[in-house]
Protein backbone atom coordinates (compact mmCIF):
# COMPACT_ATOMS: atom_id res chain seq x y z
CA UNK A 1 0.00 0.00 0.00
CA UNK A 2 1.43 3.26 -0.78
CA UNK A 3 0.94 6.38 1.50
CA UNK A 4 -0.09 9.41 0.32
CA UNK A 5 1.64 12.94 1.91
CA UNK A 6 -0.62 15.80 1.73
CA UNK A 7 1.18 18.94 1.43
CA UNK A 8 0.15 21.85 0.84
CA UNK A 9 1.71 24.62 -1.35
CA UNK A 10 3.82 26.75 0.01
CA UNK A 11 2.25 30.75 0.87
CA UNK A 12 1.39 32.84 -1.57
CA UNK A 13 3.52 35.82 -1.27
CA UNK A 14 2.68 38.94 -2.91
CA UNK A 15 4.18 42.34 -2.67
CA UNK A 16 2.06 45.46 -3.26
CA UNK A 17 3.21 48.01 -5.88
CA UNK A 18 4.77 51.32 -4.26
CA UNK A 19 1.88 53.65 -3.55
CA UNK A 20 -0.23 50.84 -4.11
CA UNK A 21 -0.39 52.09 -7.79
CA UNK A 22 -2.52 49.73 -10.08
CA UNK A 23 -3.97 51.09 -13.25
CA UNK A 24 -7.36 50.89 -13.97
CA UNK A 25 -7.94 49.38 -17.32
CA UNK A 26 -9.54 51.47 -20.10
CA UNK A 27 -12.67 49.51 -20.47
CA UNK A 28 -13.92 49.46 -16.19
CA UNK A 29 -14.25 53.55 -16.39
CA UNK A 30 -16.06 53.47 -20.46
CA UNK A 31 -18.75 51.07 -18.66
CA UNK A 32 -18.88 53.47 -15.48
CA UNK A 33 -19.63 56.64 -17.82
CA UNK A 34 -21.65 54.64 -20.24
CA UNK A 35 -24.04 53.50 -16.97
CA UNK A 36 -23.72 56.69 -15.28
CA UNK A 37 -21.55 59.83 -16.73
CA UNK A 38 -20.61 62.77 -14.39
CA UNK A 39 -22.71 65.99 -14.18
CA UNK A 40 -20.54 68.48 -15.83
CA UNK A 41 -17.60 68.95 -18.32
CA UNK A 42 -14.75 69.05 -15.66
CA UNK A 43 -14.04 65.94 -13.79
CA UNK A 44 -11.43 65.44 -10.56
CA UNK A 45 -9.35 62.57 -10.33
CA UNK A 46 -7.93 62.36 -7.22
CA UNK A 47 -5.37 59.76 -7.73
CA UNK A 48 -4.37 60.16 -11.45
CA UNK A 49 -1.00 57.84 -11.45
CA UNK A 50 -0.32 57.71 -14.97
CA UNK A 51 -3.33 58.85 -16.59
CA UNK A 52 -5.65 55.69 -17.48
CA UNK A 53 -8.52 57.27 -16.18
CA UNK A 54 -7.55 60.30 -17.51
CA UNK A 55 -7.04 59.70 -20.65
CA UNK A 56 -10.60 58.10 -20.99
CA UNK A 57 -12.26 60.68 -19.11
CA UNK A 58 -10.39 63.46 -22.05
CA UNK A 59 -11.43 60.79 -25.40
CA UNK A 60 -15.14 61.23 -24.07
CA UNK A 61 -14.86 65.10 -24.14
CA UNK A 62 -14.56 66.04 -20.09
CA UNK A 63 -11.56 68.07 -18.83
CA UNK A 64 -9.56 66.98 -16.61
CA UNK A 65 -8.07 68.03 -13.44
CA UNK A 66 -5.27 65.60 -12.18
CA UNK A 67 -3.93 64.96 -8.56
CA UNK A 68 -0.74 62.58 -7.91
CA UNK A 69 1.96 61.96 -5.36
CA UNK A 70 4.26 60.67 -7.25
CA UNK A 71 6.46 63.31 -9.64
CA UNK A 72 7.42 61.19 -11.93
CA UNK A 73 3.42 60.71 -12.96
CA UNK A 74 3.22 64.03 -13.60
CA UNK A 75 4.50 64.43 -17.26
CA UNK A 76 2.21 60.98 -18.01
CA UNK A 77 -0.68 63.01 -17.02
CA UNK A 78 -0.42 66.26 -18.94
CA UNK A 79 0.39 63.74 -21.93
CA UNK A 80 -3.24 61.97 -21.27
CA UNK A 81 -4.50 65.01 -21.48
CA UNK A 82 -4.86 66.84 -17.92
CA UNK A 83 -6.13 70.24 -17.82
CA UNK A 84 -4.28 70.56 -14.82
CA UNK A 85 -2.15 68.30 -12.45
CA UNK A 86 -2.18 69.07 -8.55
CA UNK A 87 1.23 67.73 -7.41
CA UNK A 88 0.84 66.14 -3.92
CA UNK A 89 -1.32 63.90 -2.31
CA UNK A 90 -4.90 64.39 -2.49
CA UNK A 91 -5.36 63.46 1.31
CA UNK A 92 -2.96 66.37 2.19
CA UNK A 93 -3.54 69.14 -1.15
CA UNK A 94 -6.26 71.50 -1.05
CA UNK A 95 -7.88 70.42 -4.21
CA UNK A 96 -10.69 72.19 -5.85
CA UNK A 97 -13.75 71.86 -4.27
CA UNK A 98 -17.03 71.06 -6.18
CA UNK A 99 -15.88 68.95 -9.37
CA UNK A 100 -17.55 65.22 -9.90
CA UNK A 101 -14.97 62.94 -8.70
CA UNK A 102 -13.56 59.57 -10.78
CA UNK A 103 -11.19 57.84 -9.34
CA UNK A 104 -9.36 54.34 -8.41
CA UNK A 105 -7.84 55.40 -4.95
CA UNK A 106 -4.86 52.99 -3.43
CA UNK A 107 -7.05 50.47 -1.61
CA UNK A 108 -4.98 50.56 1.82
CA UNK A 109 -6.76 54.75 2.35
CA UNK A 110 -9.82 54.28 0.32
CA UNK A 111 -11.81 55.46 2.98
CA UNK A 112 -10.06 58.22 3.62
CA UNK A 113 -10.33 58.93 -0.15
CA UNK A 114 -14.24 58.21 -0.24
CA UNK A 115 -14.41 60.61 3.18
CA UNK A 116 -12.26 63.50 1.56
CA UNK A 117 -14.10 62.94 -1.67
CA UNK A 118 -17.63 63.18 0.32
CA UNK A 119 -16.42 66.35 1.91
CA UNK A 120 -15.50 68.52 -0.92
CA UNK A 121 -18.92 68.74 -2.21
CA UNK A 122 -18.41 67.24 -4.80
CA UNK A 123 -21.84 66.44 -6.96
CA UNK A 124 -21.04 63.04 -8.15
CA UNK A 125 -18.11 60.56 -6.82
CA UNK A 126 -17.76 57.39 -8.18
CA UNK A 127 -14.31 54.98 -7.11
CA UNK A 128 -13.35 51.76 -8.28
CA UNK A 129 -12.93 49.87 -5.15
CA UNK A 130 -12.99 45.95 -4.21
CA UNK A 131 -16.64 44.98 -3.67
CA UNK A 132 -14.89 43.77 -0.16
CA UNK A 133 -15.34 47.38 0.65
CA UNK A 134 -19.06 47.02 2.25
CA UNK A 135 -17.08 44.33 4.31
CA UNK A 136 -15.49 44.98 7.60
CA UNK A 137 -16.23 45.98 11.36
CA UNK A 138 -13.83 48.95 10.55
CA UNK A 139 -15.45 50.31 7.48
CA UNK A 140 -19.11 49.08 9.42
CA UNK A 141 -19.81 52.79 10.56
CA UNK A 142 -18.58 55.10 7.49
CA UNK A 143 -20.77 52.60 5.45
CA UNK A 144 -23.47 53.02 6.85
CA UNK A 145 -23.10 56.40 7.20
CA UNK A 146 -22.47 56.79 3.61
CA UNK A 147 -23.85 54.10 1.68
CA UNK A 148 -23.35 54.87 -2.14
CA UNK A 149 -26.26 55.98 -4.51
CA UNK A 150 -25.21 53.69 -6.87
CA UNK A 151 -23.22 50.26 -7.14
CA UNK A 152 -22.22 49.24 -10.48
CA UNK A 153 -20.41 45.72 -10.22
CA UNK A 154 -17.68 44.97 -12.82
CA UNK A 155 -19.15 41.38 -14.01
CA UNK A 156 -15.51 40.50 -15.50
CA UNK A 157 -12.80 41.21 -13.00
CA UNK A 158 -10.59 43.68 -14.20
CA UNK A 159 -6.61 43.19 -14.64
CA UNK A 160 -4.27 45.53 -12.76
CA UNK A 161 -1.55 44.18 -14.16
CA UNK A 162 0.78 44.01 -17.20
CA UNK A 163 0.24 40.02 -17.76
CA UNK A 164 -3.69 40.49 -17.98
CA UNK A 165 -3.76 38.27 -14.88
CA UNK A 166 -6.61 38.73 -12.40
CA UNK A 167 -7.12 38.03 -8.86
CA UNK A 168 -10.13 36.41 -6.78
CA UNK A 169 -11.72 39.61 -6.25
CA UNK A 170 -14.46 41.52 -7.42
CA UNK A 171 -14.69 44.97 -8.18
CA UNK A 172 -17.47 48.12 -8.69
CA UNK A 173 -17.93 51.41 -8.76
CA UNK A 174 -19.20 53.01 -6.10
CA UNK A 175 -21.04 55.90 -6.78
CA UNK A 176 -22.36 59.10 -4.26
CA UNK A 177 -24.73 61.36 -5.83
CA UNK A 178 -25.98 63.84 -2.87
CA UNK A 179 -28.92 64.53 -2.90
CA UNK A 180 -30.48 61.31 -5.46
CA UNK A 181 -32.26 58.33 -3.96
CA UNK A 182 -30.21 54.67 -4.01
CA UNK A 183 -30.63 52.63 -7.01
CA UNK A 184 -30.61 49.09 -6.73
CA UNK A 185 -26.82 47.39 -7.70
CA UNK A 186 -26.59 46.44 -11.67
CA UNK A 187 -23.63 44.32 -13.01
CA UNK A 188 -21.63 45.60 -16.03
CA UNK A 189 -20.33 43.94 -18.88
CA UNK A 190 -17.86 45.14 -21.29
Amino acid sequence: MTEFQLTHPPPIITKRADCDYYPTPSWCVRLLLDACPPPGDVVLEPSAGEGGIVSVLVERGLDVIACEVRPECWPALFAAGALEVIEGDFLTVAPPTGFPIIGNPPYTHAVEHADRCLRSGAPYVALLLRLGFLESETRAAWNNAHPPTQLLVLGKRPSFTNDGKTDGTAYAWFIWEPGKPPRAPRVLLP
